[in-house]
């Protein structure tokens, strides 16, 4: 009897303005690819695809619609300076679940490595071999051909978010900071923490940078789980006929199938707390206020809900299974 091998959706995550919005896609075998998405028709444009990773929480869209920052990886890549690195912290512990170190300790350890290791590391990053295996980028929606990058070099930090249609927040700490690669000359770039704003508060991976986007787009933070059952924050969004859109974050390795370290899920609840609609399954949601719809991701495909029609079934707008890679020129 041959196997038989279950196919798990593409997940879906979208970076939402009023008027357009950014679909980014994880597909299989390592790829990735960004779609534009006009909320007035519900029209969909390939942008590009990329065969690699791109972080969807650590991106972001400007407030215009017209330009992009997103963090991307390709950790196949020969890095020298990674690998020796990650060698050493496994001899220090003698563990493999290397995720599992108190931050101190990790900390303290990578300074001993740099100290023991200076010469020898320097030497493997000015060499012809070195390759970061990480950086960020801003590119023009929905394409992801760099007009400005910066190396980042491992999946701490990386990524960033727009103040405004031309000032960005790059979440690259002072002390890792690297002049760009590239620069188009378009934007004022700031690295340095923002605590009003919530940007640069605490650097890392993905919750940091996540938690501040999602209050400046509306979310209401209510509670901060912490690390306890792996609930890490619950987020609220109140939408115009006294319904509430709920949204959990939640981080940790877990077995599901399509499910990275980080994850959301969504429901709609009324104002007792009980749930009406959603669940596990709608990775991604939010509200479209100009249509007064509730847009969600659920199983590689986007869905509406009419506020006035929430007893319906969903409205399909965009079935993403069938997408396959496919080489696009960006027109710039």
């Amino acid at each position: 009897m041959s196997k038989v091998t279950k196919v798990v959706p593409p997940r879906l995550h979208v970076l939402l303005r009023k008027k357009t919005a950014v679909v980014i896609l994880r597909g299989r075998s390592k790829s990735a690819a960004t779609f534009g998405w006009n909320l007035k028709d519900d029209s969909f444009a390939l942008g590009q695809w990329f065969r690699g990773r791109i972080y969807a929480l650590r991106c972001d869209l400007s407030p215009d619609g017209k330009h992009l920052i997103y963090f991307a990886a390709k950790y196949w890549r020969n890095d020298a300076v990674f690998q020796r690195k990650q060698a050493a912290l496994k001899e220090t512990f003698n563990t493999e679940d290397l995720w599992r170190i108190p931050d101190g300790l990790r900390r303290q350890a990578e300074e001993k490595i740099e100290a023991t290791h200076g010469k020898e590391f320097e030497k493997l990053h000015n060499s012809l071999d070195f390759n970061a295996p990480t950086w960020t980028a801003i590119s023009r929606a929905p394409y992801l051909k760099a007009i400005d990058l910066w190396w980042n070099g491992s999946g701490w930090n990386g990524g960033g978010a727009f103040l405004s249609d031309r000032e960005v927040w790059l979440n690259h700490p002072t002390f890792m900071f690297e002049p760009p690669v590239l620069e188009s000359g378009n934007f004022s770039v700031t690295h340095d923490p923002i605590p009003e704003l919530g940007y640069g508060n605490t650097r890392g991976e993905c919750p940091p940078i996540y938690f501040a986007k999602l209050v400046r787009d509306g979310w209401v933070l209510k509670d901060d789980f912490g690390y306890r059952l792996h609930c890490n924050a619950l987020f609220e969004k109140r939408l115009p006929d006294s319904r509430i859109l709920q949204k959990r974050f939640f981080s940790g390795l877990n077995n599901t199938p399509g499910r990275s370290v980080y994850w959301d899920e969504h429901c709609v609840v009324d104002e007792t707390g009980t749930q009406i609609l959603g669940g596990s399954a709608w990775e991604w949601a939010d509200f479209d206020a100009p249509r007064k719809r509730i847009l969600f991701a659920r199983n590689g495909c986007l869905w509406a809900l009419p506020l006035k029609e929430l007893d319906h079934p969903p409205v399909l707008l965009k079935d993403f299974n069938s997408a396959e890679f496919e080489p696009v020129v960006a027109p710039y």
